[in-house]
């Protein structure tokens, strides 16, 4: 009997599995052809004045040369704060990937665990937590206004050009962490122990033998955080109003505010042929890396710390690491107590109005089952549609194209992609927000799935394929619980970043619609910072459980 029912269940799951895979491919096409439509879209106002309506909105009609001129100087502003962001951020990670791929030292998992803050943490929070501790009454200016007695903030470097690099810079520094000491930690040490035995010094040694090995590392790390620069939007509108703009900001406001449609597509063009270029660079690069990663089979073993001058380097990098990113977001927490009516510490924080404020608020409560319900409809779209993209990269012969068909969507940014939805819906909808999160994101996903599917040896694919009824009977029986890691870990950085997600509900302009992410834009932007900062932490929460998830993941590889 026990028997019989065995057989019914799995018939029963192999009917199953005949209609799940091309469900799975209906959808990864909805993904692609999102992804695809707004973007062709975009472009379409270059040659019509048909989606022109900046006349209706009395928007100042600038002449050519002046419109030339003033996106060019706006280009030039983008590229440039990009490019030493990302030299920065790459510099700094460089110093960590060190630290953390040759030397033990207590808090190495954490600062290794930050390497998920670019995906996990939303730009809005890191903007915030900037604010309310570099900003003009943040925790940094209010002491020092006391050391100094004046009432003028003694910091002033936040709301220009140099803090956004700054932000930026430590925002991203991360992914160059993690990326380069990856590699590092695997890097045969033969050569760097011949060229010692030959009288070469260190700095010649890194010159010569560690730095071009980890070159590709490096140009890869740096190419993507200059892409996450040069699409910065939420941080830039939020210090905006003050003299600063990108091409992003200048897209929304062209968009949104003057409905100039034909500016817009112009802006859009200038993007992708920038971020075009640099997805080229980026994906010759990471192929190279791929290539020298499958050969990188080692472990070295890490040494403890020696010597005065490298103490006094490791406690610069972390002491800095701890002002410019650890110390700003804590004070997020802090200043969701704080209490404006009293000035001493202990009076002036630790009082819980702006919480008390916040959760009871019916408006709280919707965003918060919104932020949830899209982040979970979104991870389970994205997740399926990359999970199809591996059973077509497992059962077929890859080719280019589809190679590049997951590094397209680096080169788009959520408000190039909005603008193109706008065009098409002027209006937006919670299934068009979806599709445009899941057209964006499910790179990420794929890349977590990736991981552990590279590391699949041939022979367990060919034994698959021969115990097994069909390639759908295998992929799911083998491939997919070979795969389970990676498929949380995707579902889980999917979910962060719709969660974290402001650029894209702004610009579509759903109607009745509130997330997190909006909720608390709207109290910063009201400088309501108390109430904001809670719902920043609140936010940060449910995100976060992603470092637990990667660093488990992580923990268990080594």
């Amino acid at each position: 009997m026990f028997y019989k029912i065995d057989k019914f269940k799995n018939k029963l799951f192999a009917a199953g599995r005949k209609f799940t895979v091309p469900a799975a491919g209906l959808i990864f096409f909805a993904v692609i052809l999102s992804f695809l439509i707004p973007l062709f879209l975009s472009f379409v106002p270059l040659f019509s004045s048909h989606f022109d309506f900046s006349h209706f909105t009395g928007a100042v009609i600038y002449d050519k040369s002046s419109v030339f001129q003033r996106i060019f100087r706006i280009a030039l502003f983008t590229i440039v704060q990009a490019l030493i962001s990302a030299f920065l951020g790459t510099v700094i990670g460089l110093a960590a990937a060190y630290f953390c791929a040759k030397k033990n030292f207590r808090g190495r998992k954490f600062l290794l665990s930050l390497s998920g803050v670019p995906l996990c943490i939303p730009a809005i929070i890191i903007a915030l937590a900037f604010i309310v501790f570099f900003g003009n009454n943040g925790v940094v200016n209010s002491v020092l206004k006391t050391i100094f007695k004046t009432d003028e903030p003694v910091l002033k470097f936040l709301f220009t050009m140099t803090g956004v690099i700054v932000v930026h810079s430590f925002y991203n520094f991360p992914i160059a962490m993690r990326t380069v000491s990856q590699v590092w930690e695997n890097l045969n040490e033969d050569e760097e122990n011949a060229a010692a035995l030959l009288g070469a010094n260190k700095f010649r040694i890194f010159k010569t033998v560690t730095f071009p090995a980890l070159l590709n590392s490096i140009s890869a790390s740096f190419l993507l955080i200059f892409l996450f620069c040069f699409f910065s939007f939420i941080i830039i509108l939020l210090f905006g109003g003050l003299g600063i703009t990108t091409l992003e900001v200048e897209l929304y406001k062209s968009a949104r505010a003057s409905l100039n449609m034909n500016l817009a597509a112009k802006i859009s063009l200038i993007e992708i042929i920038v971020s075009g270029f640099a997805i080229v660079l980026y994906a010759h690069v990471q192929k190279k890396l791929e290539g020298k990663n499958q050969k990188l089979k080692q472990k070295n073993k890490r040494t403890n710390l020696n010597g005065k001058l490298e103490k006094f380097f490791f406690s610069f990098m972390f002491i800095t690491i701890f002002l410019f990113l650890i110390a700003p977001l804590f004070s997020v927490f802090l200043r969701s107590t704080h209490n404006v009516n009293y000035t001493d510490f202990f009076n002036k924080y630790f009082e819980f109005k702006a919480w008390k404020k916040v959760l009871s608020s019916s408006v709280f409560l919707y965003s918060l089952w919104t932020t949830i319900k899209i982040g979970v409809c979104t991870s389970f779209v994205t997740l399926t549609a990359s999970l199809f993209f591996a059973y077509i990269t497992v059962f077929s012969k890859p080719k280019k194209i589809t190679a590049i068909i997951p590094y397209l969507p680096l080169a788009v940014s959520s408000v190039m992609l909005g603008f193109g939805w706008t065009l098409l819906r002027p209006n937006g909808s919670v299934a068009v927000l979806i599709l445009a999160q899941s057209a964006l994101a499910w790179p990420f996903a794929w890349t977590q799935i990736q991981i552990p599917l590279l590391r699949i040896p041939k022979n367990i694919f060919n034994a698959a394929l021969i115990f097994s009824a069909n390639k759908q009977d295998a992929f799911f029986r083998c491939i997919i619980p070979l795969c389970k890691r990676g498929v949380i870990s995707a579902f889980g950085f999917v979910f962060a970043i719709s969660a974290g997600d402001a650029s894209l509900p702004i610009i579509l302009n759903i109607p009745r619609f509130e997330n997190l992410s909006l909720l608390l834009y709207d109290y910063a932007s009201s400088y309501r910072f108390a109430e904001s900062a809670a719902v920043a932490v609140i936010l940060a929460v449910i995100t976060g459980f992603v470092f637990f998830l990667q660093d488990r993941g992580g923990d268990k590889d080594e």
